[in-house]
């Protein structure tokens, strides 16, 4: 039988979430961030519903 382990200290990231509901500005900050030279990613599942919608598809599919 093995002992519980005590959980390992997160590891330090320079990562930040940026969060909120519908029309808070989350991409108008991030797009913001970007103009001032911050490193910056896609919202994934934005990307995915544009991809679907170039191809023909609805979000119903």
């Amino acid at each position: 039988m093995t002992g519980i382990q005590e959980p390992r200290p997160a590891q330090p990231t320079r990562w930040h979430v940026v969060t909120g509901g519908p029309s808070s500005g989350k991409t108008t900050t991030v797009n913001l961030l970007r103009g001032r030279g911050y490193t910056t990613t896609i919202e994934h599942a934005r990307h995915y519903i544009d991809l679907q919608r170039i191809t023909g598809r609805s979000t119903a599919e």
